[in-house]
């Protein structure tokens, strides 16, 4: 009894120590996209704004829907942030089915950490 508490243990917190590390991986990346994003949007509108260039924000937009729907249902919406969860959870846990609990507790701590 005693072996198989130590290997669910051990498994268990290999799940969380890797859920951490890939949550705080995933935090640092999408804060570094969110500054490149918006600086990016940033020069581009003062650019337009004096006449440099002219952006299609029509076809930006709809180029970005297309990336953004998920589902493929039309919209952009919460549940293509569910259905992009899903479909990343099992990307990384496959495989790690015994720890696959302690890496979604600790995913989820690395992400919101501070």
């Amino acid at each position: 009894m005693d072996s198989t508490l130590a290997k669910a243990t051990s498994r268990s917190c290999f799940g969380v120590v890797t859920g951490v590390c890939a949550g705080y991986a995933t935090k640092k990346i999408g804060q570094t996209a969110a500054v490149v994003g918006g600086g990016t949007l940033l020069l581009l509108q003062g650019l337009s704004h004096i006449g440099i260039v002219q952006v299609n924000w029509q076809k930006v937009q709809s180029m970005f829907g297309k990336y953004t729907d998920l589902n493929k249902d039309g919209v952009t919406d919460a549940k293509d942030l569910l259905h992009g969860w899903a479909k990343a959870k099992n990307i990384l846990t496959t495989e790690m089915v015994p720890s696959a609990a302690g890496f979604s507790a600790g995913f989820a701590c690395g992400l919101f950490a501070s």
